[in-house]
C-alpha cells in the first residue's frame, strides 16, 4: 500500500484497503488509510500536504469522497470549466449513484457544453424517478431550459412549447419559482422574436 501511495496511485491504495479488511476486518491502518481516502484527505495522510492547497485536477485525482467530488464539480462549474465539473460529478456518482443533487448539477453542466441529449436524459430520469417535489421542481426547470437552449441553438422552435408548459407547470405548483419564471420569460421572448 506504500508503494501505491508514494506513487499516487489512490485507486491502488482504495483497492489494497479494501483487499486487507475483507482479509483482517479488524486491520486498524487499513481502516484508517480507508477512511481517510475516503474523507478526501490522502495528501495529507502520504505527502503531508492538504488536498485544498493543491490544484483541482490534482483535488479530482486524489479523493474518493463524493460530497468532495461535488464541491469540486461546483467549483469548476464556477470557474467555467464545465468538462472539468463533469469528470468531478461523473466521479462522484460512480461512487455513490444515489446523489440526486449530483445529478442535477450534472445536467446542468451537460446543457451549458450543449450536450442536450445528455442532459434532457438526467433530467428526464430524475422526473420518472424522483417523488421529491423539490427534486421534481428542479429537473422539470431544468428539462425546461434545454429544451428552449435546444430550440434556439437548432432551430426546433416546436420545443419552447413544451419548455414553456413544463415552466407553468412548475408556476401552477410554485407560484413565485424564479427560475422558471426568468426560463418562462425567456422563452416567450424567443417566441414574439420569431
Amino acid at each position: 500500500m506504500t508503494i501505491y501511495a508514494n506513487s499516487k496511485q489512490w485507486r491502488q491504495v482504495h483497492d489494497t484497503c479494501q483487499d486487507i479488511l475483507r482479509l483482517d476486518p479488524q486491520n486498524r491502518f487499513a481502516k484508517k488509510r480507508l477512511a481517510d481516502l475516503l474523507k478526501g484527505r490522502a495528501k495529507t495522510i502520504f505527502t503531508g500536504q492538504a488536498l485544498s492547497s493543491l490544484p483541482l485536477a490534482q483535488q479530482l485525482e486524489h479523493t474518493e469522497d463524493p460530497e468532495q467530488l461535488h464541491r469540486l464539480g461546483k467549483k469548476w462549474q464556477e470557474a467555467g470549466s464545465a468538462p472539468e465539473a463533469v469528470r468531478a460529478f461523473q466521479k462522484a456518482l460512480e461512487r455513490d449513484p444515489s446523489r440526486v443533487y449530483t445529478r442535477l448539477a450534472l445536467a446542468g453542466t451537460w446543457r451549458d457544453l450543449q450536450c442536450f441529449a445528455a442532459s434532457e436524459e438526467v433530467y428526464e430520469s430524475l422526473l420518472a424517478h424522483s417523488r421529491d417535489p423539490a427534486v421534481r421542481i428542479a429537473a422539470s426547470v431544468g428539462l425546461a431550459a434545454v429544451l428552449a437552449d435546444r430550440a434556439r441553438v437548432h432551430q426546433q422552435p416546436d420545443l419552447r412549447n413544451q419548455a414553456q408548459s413544463l415552466c407553468l407547470a412548475v408556476l401552477r405548483f410554485s407560484p413565485g419559482h424564479q427560475e422558471a419564471l426568468n426560463t418562462l420569460r425567456r422563452i416567450r421572448k424567443e417566441m414574439e422574436e420569431d
